[in-house]
């Protein structure tokens, strides 16, 4: 399961790379994320997670996303 959609993507307010680099970057990003966290979300269902963290979460993989399309 992907961490992070498109569009939850675009409404954090990132740039707005095509949809195709989006997805060519997202499991890069989410394997980036994986190593930082020690695979939580591989462990556990981020949808069961509370919003806070989840939300966090998504928007780190974002954030991530940017910086992989910005190098």
């Amino acid at each position: 399961m992907a961490y992070l959609t498109y569009d939850e993507y675009t409404q954090f307010g990132f740039s707005e790379i095509e949809e195709d680099e989006f997805n060519r970057l997202l499991p890069k990003a989410s394997d980036v994320l994986n190593a930082v966290t020690r695979d939580f979300y591989v462990f556990n269902d981020i949808e069961d997670d509370v919003e806070f963290r989840r939300g966090r979460f998504k928007k780190a993989v974002a954030a991530q996303i940017e910086y992989f399309h910005d190098i």
